[in-house]
């Protein structure tokens, strides 16, 4: 079972009870001195809505006790409750030595709390830095979009390469460009791999918290062809949210209905045409059949 949901900072000034998903990790604190003016607000927000929550520092260049002793100054009535996670993301860290500075605050926190955080990052720094160490003990929340597309409504997206020292990732963050119903904005969209006893059990005191579970096989890279056209279906065609027939169904284009599409592509047996959409990202509509970059026949007529 995977448990979907958002991370938010105060970038994303918004209504956690408006907006659907199991769980949000909310952005506590950075370096030594910024506290996230959102933060209690939004754990209030998550509680009221039955959500998980977690919530996450944003580790800059600083001494990594310093910080890590600012971050549980904060978050320490919510330990216990709340997934933690540590974002690796800022330019200063990104050396060989970045990974040591991240275990200094990972062992801090585990140290005074017995919680075993998660380390937040994109899948480059994931495996052209040493984490043999860190990958040992503390989980993954990876970072990797398959595309920079507008997403409507969770997707299941497989994590498209491996982390080469953790073999998979508990948390994938797989888009920027999220959107759901309650909120106009873009937001990051996050799948949890385990369950709600899973995501609890990460969040308390624990020497034997459960492992990742095997991330699903990378998903094909998918290879879009731009260009502009009509397409008139001469059958009942699903128009979806993705370019795969397990996605969901956003309208029914009947025979003698059209769409107006920007690029097409070959997946899964079928030439898939995309629409933009007047609300933001697009519809998916299969024209046809095809073998490997083939076309095999067409549910309709182009101009």
């Amino acid at each position: 079972m995977t448990l979907n949901g958002i991370d938010v900072s105060s970038h994303n000034p918004l209504d956690l009870t408006k907006i659907p998903g199991d769980f949000a990790v909310i952005k506590a604190t950075e370096g030594t001195t910024y506290t996230n003016p959102l933060m209690t607000k939004h754990i209030q927000q998550a509680k009221a809505a039955g959500k998980l929550f977690g919530l996450y520092h944003y580790q800059t260049n600083n001494d990594p006790a310093a910080e890590a002793k600012y971050f549980l100054s904060k978050v320490k009535p919510y330990v216990g409750q709340a997934i933690l996670a540590l974002d690796f993301e800022d330019p200063g860290l990104l050396n060989s030595a970045g990974p040591a500075k991240a275990l200094k605050f990972l062992q801090y926190i585990q140290q005074q709390t017995g919680v075993r955080m998660l380390i937040y990052m994109s899948l480059s720094p994931a495996n052209t830095l040493n984490w043999s160490t860190v990958a040992k003990l503390y989980p993954l929340w990876v970072a990797q979009y398959n595309s920079m597309a507008l997403v409507s409504g969770y997707q299941t997206r497989a994590l498209n390469g491996t982390p080469k020292y953790w073999g998979s990732a508990l948390m994938h963050q797989y888009t920027s460009a999220g959107r759901l119903a309650g909120y106009t904005g873009n937001l990051d969209l996050d799948r949890f791999n385990g369950d709600k006893a899973s995501w609890l059990t990460w969040a308390k005191a624990s020497n034997s918290a459960p492992a990742a579970k095997p991330a699903a096989p990378a998903a094909p890279a998918i290879t879009w062809h731009a260009e502009t056209g009509t397409f008139t279906a001469d059958r009942t065609i699903n128009l979806r949210t993705s370019p795969s027939t397990a996605a969901k169904v956003i309208a029914q284009i009947k025979a003698g209905q059209s769409i107006k599409y920007n690029a097409f592509a070959y997946l899964g047996g079928y030439v898939w045409l995309r629409q933009p959409r007047s609300t933001g990202g697009y519809g998916y509509l299969a024209s046809g059949q095809a073998s490997g970059s083939k076309r095999l026949n067409y549910w309709g007529k182009f101009k």
